[in-house]
């Protein structure tokens, strides 16, 4: 069962999102709380501002914090 985690960006996921860094997809999702879309780290979307986004380990997280995928990187679908 997912574990019901969520937090601000460390210093390493924010330049993850910043930079659209691949590596970082299967290591977490960020969701940003204006738009309750979460994302892959290497989406390549406008960059939110930090104060409005929160980390997540699973996609089900996210989804039940009534966050939905991203339709432009689609981070339920694997590669």
């Amino acid at each position: 069962m997912p574990v019901d985690v969520n937090r601000a960006a460390t210093d390493v996921q924010w330049k993850a999102i910043q930079e659209n860094d691949t590596s970082f997809d299967t290591t977490f999702f960020y969701a940003v709380k204006t738009t309750k879309i979460f994302c892959k780290p290497s989406c390549p979307s406008r960059d939110p501002k930090r104060e409005n986004v929160e980390i997540f380990f699973y996609i089900e997280d996210a989804q039940r914090h009534n966050y939905r995928a991203c339709k432009r990187c689609k981070p339920k679908e694997e590669k």
